[in-house]
């Protein structure tokens, strides 16, 4: 049996008892850091045998694991914090737990995502989850123009170098609201433009951007995220066309 365990993002207490349960009757647990995971294993006194499984030995390690989940052992997967597979490595397993018919199952929890999503005080639904935001610049452009378009509230990753670099890209009139700190004493929730969010917040480590949707937005700024999705399937002529149109019809 394989097993997809929430762990915490920050506060220990968030744990759940079938997940402390799960964790200690596996015969190994797939730990993205064992550094970090054998901290919340010795807070509850759980001494399960832990096995380095990261984004850079994850092809490596699968078939031994999936021999093992063949001859019947019980493998858990978790990540440093927070739902394993959200930016964290595990789908290639998971995929051939899948294609060889083990059973798995999904210990639920606490999820950076959800939660800051709730605290932003924006709508939550519709949604979209979208991680990291990409290192190169054009793909940023891109980036940013697809968020933007979505008729719904994002969810991101960021670290601090990200927060900076945006600031030349992004729109003064999208609200945002950045998190840090989930669940922990100093937890922390800006809300502003991402200008008026940057002057107050200090910036440490990774963080969650939530932003909200653009309840009137420019039908140029429109028009260029069409035209950015719909270039995949048609010649920029044609995509720049069909961008302009639609875009007038959906601001006006």
């Amino acid at each position: 049996m394989f097993y997809l365990i929430a762990t915490p993002i920050g506060n220990l207490g968030d744990i759940t008892q079938r997940a402390l349960d799960t964790l200690a009757e596996v015969d190994y647990l797939l730990a993205e850091d064992t550094r970090v995971t054998r901290v919340l294993l010795s807070r509850f006194e759980i001494r399960t045998r832990l096995v380095s499984y990261h984004r850079f030995n994850e092809k490596e390690k699968a078939p031994r694991i999936i021999q093992d989940l063949q001859e019947g052992k019980k493998v858990g997967l978790v990540s440093d914090a927070g739902m394993p597979l959200l930016q964290d490595p595990g789908a290639h397993l998971l995929s051939l737990c899948i294609q060889n018919h083990i059973p798995l199952t999904c210990i639920g929890g606490i999820s950076s995502i959800t939660v800051a999503l709730c605290l932003s005080g924006f709508e939550t639904t519709p949604f979209q989850f979208v991680g990291f935001m990409p290192k190169k610049q054009g793909q940023r452009e891109a980036w940013i123009r697809r968020v933007l378009a979505f008729d719904g509230t994002t969810v991101a990753f960021i670290t601090k170098s990200d927060l900076s670099s945006l600031i030349p890209l992004f729109p003064d009139n999208v609200n945002v609201a950045l998190v840090r700190e989930l669940t922990k004493m100093h937890e922390t929730v800006l809300r502003g433009s991402l200008k008026e969010v940057l002057k107050e917040c200090i910036p440490k480590g990774e963080m969650v951007l939530v932003i909200e949707r653009m309840h009137t937005p420019p039908s140029a700024l429109q028009a260029e995220a069409l035209e950015a999705l719909l270039s995949e399937e048609f010649p920029a002529y044609k995509a720049k066309r069909l961008a302009t149109k639609w875009a007038k019809k959906l601001t006006t």
